[in-house]
């Protein structure tokens, strides 16, 4: 983002899709500083939750990474982008998780990248080509955490201006 906005700033998992499928598949996991724009409270049956509407600020990255063939997945929602105070839009994203430091961000990036190779090889139909199958699987799941990896670098070297708000979202209007 060329200006800043007047939001807190948070870590957040972001999902990433591959662009290159006709079904929107998700290409991996990965953690990145986000504006925090909204918050609501959920009354659950049995629970409440809050989800945050975060802007993840990493549109211009993805514009330059011209090898990249991976985008958000957007949500869907009323308000689908926000434009910042330079006329740029990003998509608003929603998460259920926010967190001060990195490392904690990068845990959960990292196991939902786990469960979504498990999850991958675990809907593989049984067969005497299986392994070859679980074998590729594999070896394109570590490509792209790989892309991944370059991916936060550059977000990361791009957002290290933004300190993060550490405490409260005092600022996040409720619903």
């Amino acid at each position: 983002m060329k200006q800043d906005l007047n939001y807190p700033v948070k870590y957040a998992v972001l999902e990433m899709i591959d662009k290159n499928n006709r079904e929107e598949e998700t290409a991996f996991y990965m953690a990145a500083k986000c504006y925090v724009i909204d918050k609501e409270e959920l009354y659950l049956e049995k629970e409440h939750k809050e989800i945050y509407k975060v802007l993840f600020p990493i549109q211009d990255v993805l514009e330059h990474a011209t090898n990249m063939y991976y985008n958000y997945r957007k949500s869907i929602l009323d308000n689908p982008k926000m434009e910042d105070l330079s006329g740029s839009f990003y998509p608003v994203n929603i998460v259920d998780n926010l967190y001060d430091d990195y490392e904690s961000a990068k845990i959960e990036a990292k196991n939902k990248n786990r469960m979504l190779k498990l999850n991958t090889i675990s809907n593989i139909v049984w067969g005497k080509d299986w392994r070859t199958r679980c074998d590729q699987i594999c070896q394109k799941h570590n490509i792209r955490l790989k892309t991944c990896e370059r991916l936060e670098y550059m977000i990361a070297h791009s957002t290290k201006n933004m300190e993060v708000t550490h405490g409260g979202l005092t600022k996040v209007k409720r619903i």
